[in-house]
This record gives structure tokens, C-alpha cells and sequence, in this order.
């Protein structure tokens, strides 16, 4: 069965009239034209898919219009919907069945379209009733399109003049129009043709034609006097015009519109107006007035339908007829998919079954293909895949992706051609056998190769590229790939818009198979192997794991690679140093993840790689492993240094053959060399074009990067290793071999390993640290510390002093590799024991205070002295007599503190005269320089001396902290008195003290000599501030006395007894020692004498200062001004001057 046979119509007879674009345009006038029009009409009417959105349109406008109809205006409806979606088609048709077109045949437009819905016909029908009330029915369309003139009325009047067939132009019309009122169009057309003219060619000359001028003249004598003034008459009366206004449209379009008296039910399409307007504001804004004058203007008989890609709120422009457009109708995908299924791939009732079980049976590989992208099978697919056959869904997604990714400009030319493809695919599959599905290459041909090469999408040389692919083996399919690989690149490959589709050899092969009835396996295997083919012949370029076509720069970028291979393999020098540093670079990746667990503790141990001719260094905590190879050494060479090292050495040899790899070893050096040199020297470029040679250059390093590291660590598992002494190590890869190697070296590097190999010493660390004298048990020793070897080895190390870190080393290193938990566990099992002293800086370490944060920072020593618990009790007995309340095993720690205190307290039993002088501390000293228990048990020994020096010393101290208070109070009060007789009669009893140092003597001497001082220092203060006192009451009676005084308010008295300072006279204190003292340091004796003798002075200038107060102040007057003509004016002003100086004589001087 062949394909042609399942459908509805054969494709080889089914012709697509219209190449599946439809035009609003009006009939040509030659009727060869005319012909083909109508042929075109009448196939858009007859394959009309009145269906989805179309119908939904249909409906939505028809009934709006019957719906407003006795309304002011209809309001303005817009079409909208992506290029290709059938908005022209769907206003094409609406126009013609909107009049029910009539065909030269008789037949009708609505007669026509098959399934036209019941709702879309009883509409129409009621259309046809509503007109015959008033003008009957009319429809005009047009496209406004970018190439419109300015002036969008113009442009309308026009499409509405060539619907009642007007010339477009506007004067041409008005002077038709005019013709036919005057009932004259038939004469002067007959007048035209007896010249010998055509009637349109002199209307379009129509100022400047004779033929026409006379032809007027002939029909009506008294129009003019001459063809020369009906020319100018007809200039002057139907003139040109470049705009017109709203009121002039309405009123051309009534009147060429207007059908005994009255409008039709007129509806005029407007097609691309969103193209018309673009990104001119302007236009929107004549669309915008147009849509809401002109149809309020011409009432409810006229509505107006236009069309755009976007919707109304797609844009800002369009956004603001929104309000101009209320009614709306948007065209989706589906809609066209729909009209393709109906016109082109309508199945013949009998033939679904049989595609359906075809489909059925190979779901499978339907379903596989392009599984990993967005456009993967859909439950939905199954629903339309056998409508869709032969193009399978992901395809026919395949193909709307890619038209409207490689439609640059965005002018939708390739999106309009869907129709035409669909037919086009199944014209070309139809003689082929049930089964043979539509390849995804086939768009490439189909029409849009033409249109890509003109919009610059499609390159020539990669034009001519795909095309020379046919004349080589295979050359069909090759040809396929390299469309496909040219279409895939255009798609988007990041964002929202990216589908995940990759030009890679699933992808191709999916997109690759047309025969349903054979299996895809062996396509799917020569797909990868012709890519291969196409990449080495440089018509295409892998980048990644996609491909790519191949470019002029990416010809370059391929011969600069060749250029650095070449000369890589031509330089045996530098091959040799890479070769030889690869293997370094592999041996240590390969072996830097190998670690080495050394006995039941699992001690990590270090192996160290080393290369070249000379044997490595034997000293350090590392097993050596000395590699070499068969470039550069022979392996019985290496054996023999093996067995000469002995079978003692911690060493392991390695070598790596020259095996039948070395040449492919090379020359994958050679592509990764020359990948690498090419990216480098040719860097970042600035073109598409090579920024994709680069990416494809990329993923040939990538790919020469993993087959050469894939030779090389094949080669190194071949390597053979030997222990020192020369016995080989067998296994299957170079990490198992080195590694069992290594670790039967380890207890020739550490043979005293074992005494220490116990995975528990961090138990041990954590008892000793809280005291416990048994922490050893945790590894198993039940004796004491010092008889475990780890701790025996660690005492004799330490000996006379040791640092933590002279310790963990020692012990870390080669010989024993101690863990160093073992090391730390030891250090503090010692220190808890008494048996290692532990010191960081001055400061003794408290027993459980060290861990393994300051272990390296510590000093250790061995103890040779050992104190009793009785003695340990006594000490800290002792230390409490000075306030210590020491702990157990805080005694090394609290000594130093002792001490210290004991140094104080020495120091405040003594001082400057006149205190005694301070004890001795020599002794005290000489215990402070000896530390641990050797200091402790110096201190035992002295414990009678100091617990004596303890009581001694506080008991003066305490003396002296009560009597040097009064001793300051003394020589305070002796320099107070210094000129009275009772400084002399006791200074030489405070000389006495202070050289003798006798202020701690019994009895107590200060306390007469303060008493004796402060009773003549009370007299004295009390005399003299008797006589200030007196003085005092003096002045002020003085003051009350003088009548100057009396006149002060009390403000001014105040303010002035303040600034001479007799306002009052200070009080004095003193009663105790401490008040006498605190007066005189206010104010000295010397000064309250003074201040008696002072105060009478101090009065008298207060008097003189209350007189000067007193005194009146000078006022101005200014003297009344004025002209003065003779005597009595005069007179007149010397008396209003005297006035004038009277009033001011009553506060004081005046001065004129």
C-alpha cells in the first residue's frame, strides 16, 4: 500500500492554488488575472477549516455586529496571531461571505466552505435579513502593510473606492463619483474608447488629457469654453490631496458607499495594521483617531476588522487601541495545525485503522525519538499522530522551531510557508510504501533554503558545502546530516527559548529515520561513523559533543593544528620531555590518593615519588619509589640496583615498559600538543564564525586530552615494581603494586613500631589526663608507668630536659614512628605520676592541665625528688597561713605564689623612716630559683622559719597600719604650728622618732605630741577668728550708719558686699584634730590674721563705691527743630527748648 492511497484527496492532484498564503486583495483587471483570482478565491472558500479559533472568530464578529447594529457605532475588532496563523485568511473569508460572494457560475461564497457551524450560518443569514432594510451588503479589504503611504485615511478611502470599483486615487474617484451623479460616466467612457483610448490610462492623466477634456465637452458643450479650461476646471475641482480629513473621509465614504439613500452593512478589513504602524508613534496615533472618528462618524452600519501579530497588550503601541479595538480574536498554533490536517493530510475514512495499527506497532521508535528534549512525545501526540502522518509530531515541532529561529529578520516570510511545506512533504512521500515517514531534513529543501541564502542566514560556502556532500559514498544521507546539522545550529541553545536539542548522533539519527517497517539500528550505527567521515574531511567541526558546520575560519583553526602536530613529531627532543613529563604528571595522579595504614593502630604512612637516573635519599619519614622507563633505561638495569640496595633497604623500584603503546602514545602527544598550541596562539576571536572554530578546537583537546591520559594509564598498569633486595610485586594495576610494595617496607623504615602499635593510647591520653594512675591498662600494661617500653624510651630521651617537640619527633621518626597519641599519652601519663616536670615558659604545668594543644610548646624534665603525702599536706598547710587555699597536685603551682606573698608581706613590715626596715628576703629568693619537687621540699625543710616570719611579719604590719595615720597627722599639724612657741617645745620629739625609727615602740609616742599641737592650734584659730568677727560686726554697723548706704535697695547692698568680700566672715571647725586640720587648709592662720586687720579697709571702699552709685548720670536732649523767620518765633522756641530741658533736670544733668 502506498501513501497516496490513505488520503482523503491524492496529493498528486490536491494543488495548494494560493502556495498556502492567503492576500486581501482585490480582483485583478485583466482577465487572465481576474481568472486566476477567482480560481484562488474559490479554493480558499472550498478548503476553508471553519473550525477552533477560525470559527470562534467568526461568531465573535458577526454576532457583535448584528449585536450593535441599533446602537451609535460598532465598535473596532482586532485580529491578531503569529505569521503564518491564518489572520489574513480568516478576514478574507469573512469578507466574501460576509457578501456572499457570487461567482461567474452562480455559485455562492457561503455555499462553498464544508462544516461551516450552524451558529456561523443562521448569523450570516440574519446579516442578509438586516441588510435588506437597509443599504444590502458590502465588504471591503485591503493591506496596509509597511509600504502604506502617510496617511492612513488616504489608504482607506482608497481599499473602499476600489471595493464599489473607484479608482484608488482620490481625485480620480471624486471625478468617477462626480461622472456618475451627473450621469455621464457611460458617455465620456464611450467618447474615450470612439478616440481610440483607454479610459483608465487617461483617468490616471486626468489634468493633463485632451482626449479626456473633450470627451466632457462632447457629453456636456457648457461645462467650459475649451479643453484648456476643462483641464483647469478639473484640476481646481478634483485636485490631488495628501491628507484628508476625518469629516472629508466620512463624507467620500458615504457617498461612495451610499445606495438609494441609504448605507449598506459594510464592513471593511484592514490587513498588517501592526506592520503599518511598526515603531511609529505617529501611526498609531492616525490609527487611534481613524478607529474612533471615523466609525462613531459612520454610525452602526460600518465596522472595521484589522489585523496584527500581537495583541492588543503585546506592546506599547498597540496598548493604547486597546480602548479602539474591544473586540478581540487571537489565532493560535493549533488553529493551523488544524487547517493543515483538514486541507492536506485528511485521512479516507477506511485507511485510519490501518495507519492507526502502523503507528500502533512502531510507537516504540516513535517514542524514542527526541526523547531527552523539550519536544519530546506527549500523551496528547497519540491523540493526533495518525491525523498527523506522515510527519511525526516531534518533527512537525522540530520544523516550527527552526522556522521561526532562522527568521532573523523577524518578518515571518518562513512561518507563512507552513501550509505549503506540509503539502510539499506529503506530495513527496506519496508513491512511497505505507510507512515511510517525513525525515527532519526535508524542511531544508523544502523551500526555506532559497529564503535563508537571500536573508543571509544560510552562508553560500556552507550552502555549497552541504550540497557536494551527494556526490561522495553515502551521499544522500550525508547530505541529510549536514542539513540537519546547519538547521539544529540555528536553534536557540540557552534561555527559556533553548528546547535541548543537539546536533548530536542521537539527536540525527532521530531525526534521520523515514522507514517505519525496517529497524533503526543500522542507520544508528552508521550515523556516528559518517560524522567521523564529515569532521575528518572538514565539512563539518565537533564542539563537544555536538556538531557543527564548518567554517571558513574553522578551516584556519584545523590548519594550525595540523602545523603544531607536525612539528611536535618532527622535534624528538621536545616529544621526549613531554613524554617523559606526562608520565611524571600520570604516576603521581595515579598514586597521590594511595594511602598506607601501618599496623593495628593504622598509622598513616607517605610514600615519595621519585624519577630520573640518580637513586633517591634514603633519610625522612617517606618510602621511596624510584620510577623509571623503557625510554630511558633497560629493566634489568633496574633489577639490578634492586638487589644491590639489599633486602634491608625501605626502597621500591619501578619501571615502566616501551610496549606496543609507545607509537599511539605518541602520536595522541602529538593531537594534545597541537590542540593546546592552536587555542593558545590563535586566542579569543570576535566572529561567530570563530568563536565556534574555537569551541570545536576545544573539544578536540578534550577529546586528544582523555585518549592520551587513557594510553598512558593503561601503560602504567604494565609498569613492574620491586622491593629493595630485588623481589618482584605482582597485580593488575600500578596503585595495587606500589602500595603492597610500600607497605612491606614499612617495618624495615620503623622496627620499633610495635612496641607502640596500639590503637587505643588516645584512651590512655584521656585517664591520665583526669588523674587516673592506672591509664596505661587502656593499652593493655597493668605495671607501673615507667616499665612500659614507650614510657621508658621517653624518660631516658627526656633526661635533663627535653621540648615537646625534640620529643614527638624522636619518636615520630623512622626507627620507631611512634603515633603520636603514644607520645602524647606517654608525656602526661609521666607528668600525672610526678615522674616528668612540665613547664611552658616560667610557669609550672598543673598536673591534668596538659594536652596536646601544649605539649610542643612545653619543657619537659625527669623528677629526681619525691614528697611524701604528709609532707604534701604540711605545705599546703602552710600556704593557707598566707591565704593560698592550694589543692592537690596544684602544689608545684601554688609554691611560686607563696612565695610571692611571703616577698610582700616582708615589704610591708618595713620602710622609710620613721617605720623599721624591711626584713630580709635573700632566703626567700633562693626558693624561688628551684623548681618542681625540689622546690617543694626546700620549703619543707624552712617550714618552721617561715611559719615564724608568717607571724612576725603580719603582726607588724598590722602595728604599722595603725599608727602611720597619725604620724601624718602629726607632721601636719607640726607645719601648721611652725610659728607658734609650741613648734619648738615638740620638734625635738619628732626628730627623736624619725631617726631612731621608733614609730612602732611601746607606748605609742605620737598620739601626746598630736594632742599638745592640735590644743595651741584650737587657740590660736579661735583668737584670731574672733578678732575677723568682730571687725566684721564693726563694718557692718558702720555701714548701717551712713546715709549714703541707706539708699541702696538690698539687691545693690548685697551685690556690693560681695565684690569687696565682707558679705560674711568664713566659720571655723574645731573640735577634733582632723577639723583643725581641714580649716587651715581652707585658710591658713597667717591669712584669717590678716583678714582681720583687711576688713575695715574692705568697708570703706564698699561706702565709696555706694556714693559713686548713687551719683546722677548726664542725659542728652536733643532741642526741638524749626525755621526761625523773626523775634516771636524766636520767643516760641526758646520756650518749648526750656521745657524741653526742665523735664530732663528731674533725673539729672543735662547736656544740650
Amino acid at each position: 500500500m502506498k501513501n497516496r492511497e490513505i488520503y482523503d484527496e491524492d496529493p498528486r492532484v490536491n494543488t495548494l492554488l494560493n502556495q498556502g498564503v492567503a492576500k486581501v486583495n482585490a480582483p485583478e483587471s485583466d482577465p487572465e488575472g481576474k481568472t486566476r483570482w477567482l480560481d484562488t478565491l474559490r479554493f480558499e472558500l472550498t478548503k476553508f477549516v471553519c473550525d477552533g479559533q477560525y470559527a470562534e472568530g467568526m461568531t465573535r464578529i458577526l454576532s457583535t455586529y448584528l449585536g450593535h447594529l441599533d446602537k451609535a457605532e460598532q465598535p473596532g475588532v482586532w485580529v491578531s496571531g503569529f505569521f503564518g496563523s491564518g489572520k489574513s485568511h480568516l478576514v478574507k473569508m469573512l469578507q466574501h461571505l460576509w457578501i456572499d460572494f457570487e461567482f461567474p457560475d452562480g455559485s455562492k461564497a457561503r455555499g462553498l466552505p464544508k462544516n461551516v457551524p450552524t451558529n456561523i450560518k443562521d448569523l450570516l443569514k440574519e446579516l442578509s435579513t438586516q441588510a435588506k432594510r437597509m443599504g444590502g451588503l458590502h465588504a471591503a479589504g485591503g493591506t496596509l502593510g509597511a509600504g502604506a503611504g502617510d496617511s492612513v485615511r488616504l489608504e482607506v478611502l482608497s481599499i473602499v473606492f476600489r471595493s464599489v470599483g473607484l479608482p484608488e486615487h482620490f481625485a480620480s474617484a471624486n471625478f468617477v463619483m462626480w461622472l456618475r451623479h451627473e450621469g455621464l460616466e457611460e458617455a465620456v467612457r464611450e467618447q474615450v474608447k470612439n478616440a481610440g483610448r483607454d479610459f483608465d490610462l487617461e483617468l490616471a492623466n486626468l489634468y493633463v488629457s485632451d482626449v479626456m477634456a473633450k470627451a466632457i465637452l462632447a457629453v456636456r458643450p457648457d461645462f467650459a469654453n475649451s479643453s484648456a479650461e476643462v483641464k483647469m476646471l478639473l484640476e481646481k475641482q478634483f485636485p490631488e490631496k495628501d491628507d484628508v480629513t476625518i469629516d472629508e473621509m466620512v463624507a467620500k465614504t458615504k457617498q461612495a458607499l451610499t445606495r438609494d439613500g441609504k448605507l449598506p452593512c459594510t464592513l471593511i478589513v484592514l490587513d498588517e495594521v501592526q506592520q503599518y504602524i511598526g515603531d511609529s508613534v505617529e501611526r498609531g496615533y492616525e490609527i487611534d483617531i481613524l478607529q474612533r472618528q471615523f466609525t462613531s462618524k459612520m454610525g452602526a452600519s460600518l465596522m472595521v476588522v484589522a489585523t496584527g501579530q500581537n495583541a492588543l497588550n503585546g506592546t506599547p503601541l498597540l496598548q493604547k487601541l486597546q480602548g479602539d479595538f474591544p473586540v478581540t480574536v487571537e489565532l493560535q498554533d493549533t488553529d493551523v495545525e488544524q487547517v493543515t490536517r483538514e486541507v492536506v493530510l485528511k485521512k479516507k475514512p477506511s485507511s485510519v485503522e490501518t495507519v492507526k495499527k502502523l503507528l500502533e506497532d512502531h510507537s516504540g521508535e516513535i517514542e524514542r525519538q527526541l526523547s531527552n528534549t523539550k519536544i519530546a512525545s506527549t500523551t496528547r501526540d497519540r491523540q493526533l499522530i495518525v491525523q498527523d502522518y506522515p510527519i511525526l509530531p516531534t518533527r512537525r515541532r522540530f520544523w516550527e522551531r527552526v522556522l521561526r529561529a532562522v527568521d532573523k529578520a523577524g518578518t515571518g516570510a518562513q512561518l507563512r510557508n507552513q501550509l505549503w511545506i506540509v503539502y510539499d512533504a506529503v506530495l513527496k512521500t506519496a508513491d512511497y510504501d505505507l510507512g515511510t515517514v517525513v525525515s527532519g531534513a526535508f524542511i531544508y529543501d523544502s523551500s526555506i533554503k532559497s529564503k535563508m541564502l537571500q536573508s543571509g542566514v544560510l552562508l553560500q560556502e556552507i550552502s555549497e558545502t552541504i550540497a557536494k556532500q551527494k556526490q561522495e559514498d553515502d551521499g544522500d544521507l550525508r547530505y541529510q546530516l549536514c542539513a540537519l546539522i546547519f538547521l539544529v545550529g540555528q536553534l536557540p541553545h540557552e534561555g527559556p527559548a533553548d528546547a535541548g536539542i543537539r546536533a548530536n548522533p542521537d539527536t540525527l539519527a532521530d531525526l534521520l529515520v523515514t522507514d517505519l517497517n525496517v529497524s533503526s539500528a543500522e542507520l544508528r550505527k552508521k550515523v556516528p561513523e559518517l560524522l567521523e567521515k564529515l569532521v575528518a574531511s572538514g565539512a563539518v567541526m565537533q564542539v563537544e559533543d555536538e556538531y557543527r558546520m564548518q567554517t571558513r575560519e574553522g578551516a584556519e583553526w584545523n590548519q594550525a593544528f595540523q602545523e603544531a602536530r607536525n612539528k611536535l613529531l618532527t622535534d624528538s627532543g621536545k616529544l621526549a620531555s613531554e613524554r617523559s613529563q606526562l608520565l611524571k604528571t600520570h604516576c603521581s595522579e595515579i598514586l597521590k590518593k594511595s594511602k598506607l595504614a601501618h599496623g593495628v593502630s593504622k598509622e598513616t604512612r607517605k610514600f615519595a615519588l621519585h624519577f630520573g637516573p640518580d637513586a633517591p635519599s634514603t633519610d625522612g619519614g617517606e618510602i621511596p619509589v624510584w620510577i623509571r622507563d623503557g625510554w630511558e633505561v633497560e629493566e634489568k638495569t633496574v633489577l639490578a640496583d634492586a638487589r644491590t640496595a639489599g633486602d634491608e633497604a625501605a626502597i621500591v623500584y619501578g619501571f615502566i615498559p616501551r610496549s606496543d603503546k609507545a607509537e599511539a602514545i605518541k602520536q595522541s602527544i602529538a593531537n594534545y600538543y597541537a590542540a593546546e598550541k592552536t587555542l593558545e596562539i590563535k586566542g579569543t576571536p570576535s566572529s561567530d564564525e570563530g568563536l565556534d572554530a574555537k569551541k570545536s578546537m576545544e573539544t578536540r583537546h578534550t577529546q586528544a586530552l582523555k585518549h592520551r591520559n587513557d594510553l598512558v594509564f593503561e601503560l602504567l598498569d604494565e609498569a613492574s615494581v620491586y622491593l629493595a633486595g630485588g623481589e618482584q610485586v605482582n597485580g593488575l594495576l600500578l596503585t595495587s603494586k606500589v602500595e603492597d610494595a610500600a607497605k612491606s617496607c614499612l617495618d624495615r623504615l620503623y622496627p620499633q613500631f610495635h612496641l607502640a602499635d596500639s590503637p587505643d593510647w588516645h584512651k590512655a591520653f584521656e585517664r591520665a589526663k583526669k588523674g587516673d594512675g592506672d591509664a596505661l591498662a587502656a593499652v593493655g600494661h597493668k605495671g607501673d608507668p615507667d616499665a612500659h617500653p614507650v614510657c621508658k624510651a621517653v624518660l631516658d630521651f627526656v633526661g635533663t630536659g627535653k621540648k615537646g617537640t625534640e620529643v614527638r619527633r624522636n619518636f615520630g621518626n623512622p626507627q620507631y614512628g611512634w603515633p603520636q597519641d603514644a607520645i602524647d599519652a606517654a608525656l602526661v601519663v609521666l607528668h600525672t605520676g610526678g615522674q616528668l616536670q612540665a613547664r611552658i615558659g616560667s610557669e609550672l604545668v598543673v598536673k591534668g592541665k596538659l594536652d596536646q594543644k601544649n605539649i610542643t610548646t612545653a619543657e619537659f624534665r625527669v623528677e629526681t625528688v619525691t614528697l611524701s603525702k604528709v609532707q604534701l599536706i604540711a605545705l599546703r598547710g602552710l600556704f593557707k597561713k598566707v591565704g593560698l587555699n592550694t589543692t592537690p597536685n596544684n602544689e608545684s603551682i601554688d609554691a611560686l605564689k607563696f612565695l610571692n606573698r611571703m616577698v610582700k608581706l616582708a615589704e610591708e613590715s618595713g620602710g622609710d623612716a620613721p617605720l623599721p626596715k624591711q626584713p630580709s628576703t635573700a632566703h626567700l629568693t633562693d626558693l624561688s630559683n628551684r623548681v618542681g619537687n625540689d622546690q617543694l621540699m626546700a620549703i619543707h625543710e624552712n617550714k618552721s622559719q617561715l611559719e615564724q616570719e608568717i607571724a612576725d611579719w603580719q603582726s607588724q604590719r598590722d602595728v604599722i597600719l595603725k599608727r602611720l595615720p597619725k604620724w601624718k597627722q602629726l607632721t601636719a599639724l607640726l607645719d601648721n604650728s611652725i610659728d607658734l612657741p609650741v613648734a619648738a617645745e615638740v620638734q625635738p620629739d619628732v626628730d627623736a622618732i624619725q631617726e631612731n625609727r621608733s614609730l612602732l615602740v611601746d607606748p605609742d609616742p605620737v598620739p601626746g605630741l598630736v594632742s599638745k599641737l592640735t590644743d595651741a592650734l584650737r587657740e590660736e584659730v579661735n583668737q584670731a577668728h574672733a578678732a575677723c568677727t568682730a571687725s566684721h560686726e564693726q563694718g557692718l554697723t558702720d555701714l548701717d550708719d551712713s546715709p549714703t548706704w541707706q539708699q541702696l535697695t538690698a539687691e545693690q547692698r548685697y551685690d556690693l558686699l560681695s565684690a569687696n568680700s565682707v558679705r560674711q566672715v568664713p566659720n571655723v571647725a574645731i573640735g577634733t584634730t582632723e577639723e583643725i586640720l581641714e580649716t587651715l587648709r581652707q585658710t591658713k592662720l597667717s591669712e584669717m590674721k590678716a583678714l582681720s586687720d583687711a576688713l575695715p579697709t574692705r568697708f570703706t571702699k564698699a561706702v565709696n563705691a555706694a556714693a559713686k552709685l548713687l551719683e546722677p548720670k548726664a542725659q542728652h536732649v536733643s532741642l526741638p527743630g524749626g525755621t526761625i523767620k523773626n523775634g516771636d518765633d524766636l520767643k516760641t522756641w526758646l520756650v518749648s527748648a526750656e521745657e524741653a530741658i526742665k523735664a530732663k533736670l528731674k533725673d539729672g544733668p543735662v547736656i544740650v
